[in-house]
């Protein structure tokens, strides 16, 4: 009887390790997975970061919201167009070519 006991035992000590390994490694793949994380993050806020200025550190991009600069460019018909001429409209400008 005693025999039985300590071999159930055995199996209950030896199940509730693996239960504690198991948890533990769900522990290490979260807090490497938060980690992970954490590094696209920091990386995707200075890799924006530096695309916006130029090599002097002066800014090349526009503030999200900012008035955009008028510009000149000539249609397909030959016509001169301005972004001034649609001011107070929606524009959006896609520039194209072939190769």
């Amino acid at each position: 009887m005693a025999n039985k006991r300590s071999q159930t035992q055995k199996r209950k000590e030896a199940f509730a390790k693996q239960k504690q390994m198991k948890q533990r490694q769900f522990q290490l793949l979260g807090i490497g997975a938060l980690l992970l994380l954490v590094a696209l993050v920091v990386f995707s806020f200075l890799d924006n970061q530096n695309a916006q200025t130029n090599a002097e550190g002066r800014k090349i991009a526009p503030e999200v919201g900012a008035e955009a600069p008028d510009f000149e460019l000539v249609a397909h018909s030959g016509e001169t167009l301005t972004l001034s001429e649609y001011r107070g409209q929606p524009v959006a400008v896609m520039f194209m070519h072939t190769w």
